[in-house]
């Protein structure tokens, strides 16, 4: 009996290990629908998001590329690591580096902060050769209208909840902004919001599925 009771605590130790994967970035960078299988933290709490946001905040970029490729590194922690890669990225002047990983996690991750910034770059344009983002307010307003649905997903239209305190109201100015673009006829916003509404839905999906998210 008590040889059977030590072979199970072994196997469970070897698959427990086997569990603790790690990834290199440039694999990380492909992970479409959590492919890769990162262990997640279930509708994580507002108070471990918020630790972990100061924690990724207060990391040099060899830092936080560690956090990202130890073994056991959560979809989280990969999310907001390619968010802060991408801040580090823009205050050295690395604009190429900085979109790039912020698409990396709106796309790949699903991240409401990096949807933000790209909307941001939409709706302001960049043109500094090599790097051209063109100004296309049409884009801007589906990058913002992701990053609020995302974020209501995830707060649950919580203000107080450190993502929405994040966005610093940004969201809702660059909303006016483009709301009055499009009553100046720079893109057609009707037409914009019937795209939305099909799109919307399975990405809300697909951001449930893969955080484990639960209704409160």
């Amino acid at each position: 009996m008590k040889y059977y009771i030590v072979l199970t605590i072994l196997l469970l130790s070897i698959v427990a290990c086997q569990q603790q994967k790690s990834y290199s970035l440039e694999q990380l960078q492909e992970n479409p629908n959590n492919q890769l299988e990162l262990p997640v933290v279930a509708n994580m709490d507002n108070f471990v998001l918020e630790k972990l946001l100061e924690k990724f905040s207060s990391l040099d970029t060899s830092k936080l590329l560690q956090e990202m490729t130890k073994s056991g590194a959560t979809l989280q922690e990969i999310s907001y690591g390619f968010y802060y890669l991408a801040n580090h990225a823009a205050q050295v002047g690395n604009t190429k580096q900085a979109l790039n990983y912020h698409e990396i996690a709106a796309t790949q991750y699903l991240n409401p902060l990096s949807m933000l910034k790209l909307a941001q770059a939409n709706f302001m344009g960049i043109n500094q050769p090599p790097v051209v983002y063109p100004q296309d307010y049409q884009q801007a307003y589906i990058h913002l209208h992701q990053a609020m649905e995302t974020l209501t997903e995830i707060t649950n239209n919580n203000r107080s909840h450190v993502l929405a305190k994040a966005t610093k109201g940004y969201d809702m100015y660059l909303l006016g902004e483009l709301q009055r673009a499009a009553k100046a006829g720079e893109f057609d916003e009707a037409a914009t919001r019937e795209q939305l509404k099909k799109d919307l839905t399975p990405m809300m999906e697909q951001l449930r599925a893969m955080y484990q998210l639960q209704a409160e």
